[in-house]
């Protein structure tokens, strides 16, 4: 399959960028599975078994163009694209992002302490900053030292929703 200049969901029409219907009804599909707790993995595979023309494939490819649909805020309308998904669905769906920080993997040796596990919770407000950076990074016009700081403020953000889980069963 040839590679899309324009992203899936949209096309070109007379010049102007407009939605692609069947491929908008997809994409709110995959949302709509997403945020029923469906994985990325298994829309991925649903999706290249019903042979849809762009998840056709192969079945890694199709896993990685919903991952790709899924953290993509060009569908909430960003960067004059038209909206296919509503801002708080977005929101909600990098919610669920997974993180290398949702738990540290115990240690087989026993020990006389009680089990540490690390949760990673991100804010409303952490994936509104995700999204207005991934926004603001294309503007080649913004000042470099303001995407800094903004990177920064973000990781400082994401670094407060670190939990610290004590798991001590010697209280139980």
């Amino acid at each position: 399959m040839t590679k899309r200049l324009i992203p899936y969901g949209y096309r070109m029409k007379q010049g102007k960028l407009c939605l692609c219907p069947e491929e908008a009804d997809v994409i709110r599909e995959i949302y709509r599975l997403r945020l029923s707790g469906v994985g990325v993995y298994a829309i991925g595979k649903r999706l290249f078994e019903q042979r849809l023309p762009f998840f056709s494939d192969s079945r890694d490819k199709s896993i990685k163009k919903v991952s790709a649909i899924l953290y993509k805020p060009i569908y909430t309308g960003s960067r004059n694209y038209p909206v296919i998904i509503d801002s708080s669905s977005y929101v909600r769906v990098q919610q669920l992002k997974t993180s290398p920080f949702r738990q540290r993997v115990p240690s087989s040796e026993p020990t006389d302490h009680p089990e540490i596990h690390w949760q990673y919770v991100p804010s409303e407000e952490i994936s509104r900053s995700e999204c207005l950076l991934s926004q603001l990074l294309p503007d080649r016009s913004i000042d470099r030292t303001v995407i800094r700081d903004r990177i920064l403020s973000l990781a400082a953000q994401k670094y407060q929703c670190i939990k610290e889980l004590v798991n001590d069963e010697s209280s139980d």
